[in-house]
C-alpha cells in the first residue's frame, strides 16, 4: 500500500517513472506528473489513469497539499519543482527509493538496460499475467497491455526495468545501487555517456556491486556475448542459476 494521498513525479517521460506513475495513480492515489518534452504512447497511457500531465517544469505544478514529489534519475534536488517542494516542506524522493519503499516483502525481478530492459520486463509479465501468476510491471503500465497493473497487495512479483545511470552531466551514478533484487536480468550493457569520465570498467563494476548482493537463492541471467558476462559469471560463480 502506498502510504501518500498526492504525489507528483518529476521527469515522467520515461518507460519506469511513466510505469511508476501509472501504478501509483491505480492505487487510489492523486496523481500529478510533469516533463519538458513529449511522448505520446507515455502520454496517453498517463491520462487514461487519471494523471495530471503537465508539459513543462514550473513551481506552480507542485501543489500545497502534495505529500510527496519522486524525482526521475535524471534530475537531483537543484531541479526547480524539488526547490519548490522543499520550501514548501514536501518530502522529496529520488525513483529508485521510491519504488524501494512501495516494493517492501516483495519479491523483484529487476531487468537492468536501457533499451532491451522497458520490452523484456513487459514481455515477462505478459507472460506470467498468461500463467495466472500475480505480478506487478511498472513499465508494462506504459507499453499497452490491457491489465497492467493490479490493485496493491494481490502481487507477489514486482517487475522493474532500470536504466541505471543518474546523468546530470558532470556524474555518472548507478542510482540502482540503491534497489535489492532476487531476480536479475542483464540483456546487454552500453557504454554510450564517455562525457561522464568514466570507462566500461567503471559500468562492470556498478553491475557486480549490484548482483553480487543477491541472494544465494536467487537467479541472474545475463548474455554470454558481453565479455564482461562471462567475468561477472567467473567471479559470482557460486550465484549462477
Amino acid at each position: 500500500m502506498i502510504p501518500y494521498r498526492s504525489v507528483h513525479f518529476v521527469g515522467v517521460l520515461s518507460p519506469e517513472m511513466a510505469g511508476l506513475a501509472v501504478y501509483t495513480a491505480h492505487s487510489n492515489v492523486k496523481v500529478t506528473a510533469s516533463d519538458d518534452h513529449h511522448n505520446q504512447l507515455y502520454e496517453s497511457m498517463l491520462k487514461q489513469a487519471g494523471v495530471i500531465f503537465y508539459d513543462t517544469f514550473d513551481q506552480a505544478n507542485i501543489a500545497k497539499n502534495s505529500d510527496l514529489v519522486v524525482l526521475s534519475p535524471y534530475y537531483d534536488g537543484r531541479h526547480i519543482e524539488a526547490q519548490t517542494a522543499v520550501k514548501m516542506k514536501i518530502s522529496v524522493l529520488e525513483a529508485v527509493r521510491f519504488i524501494k519503499d512501495i516494493s517492501q516483502g516483495v519479491k523483484r525481478v529487476v531487468i537492468l538496460g536501457d533499451y532491451e530492459a522497458p520490452i523484456i520486463a513487459a514481455w515477462l509479465a505478459h507472460v506470467w499475467n498468461i500463467g495466472h501468476l500475480p505480478v506487478h510491471a511498472l513499465t508494462n503500465a506504459v507499453l499497452g497491455d490491457a491489465n497492467p497493473v493490479r490493485s496493491p497487495g494481490e502481487a507477489d512479483w514486482f517487475i522493474l526495468s532500470l536504466d541505471g545511470f543518474k546523468r546530470d552531466g558532470t556524474t555518472y551514478e548507478a542510482n540502482f545501487l540503491s534497489i535489492d533484487a532476487d531476480e536479475v536480468i542483464i540483456p546487454s550493457v552500453l557504454y554510450d555517456y564517455p562525457e561522464l569520465n568514466t570507462t566500461l570498467d567503471d559500468v562492470y563494476q556498478s553491475y557486480y556491486t549490484f548482483v553480487k548482493r543477491l541472494p544465494r537463492h536467487g537467479l541472474i541471467i545475463g548474455n554470454s556475448d558481453w565479455s564482461r558476462m562471462k567475468r561477472l559469471r567467473s567471479h559470482l560463480a557460486d550465484r549462477f542459476g
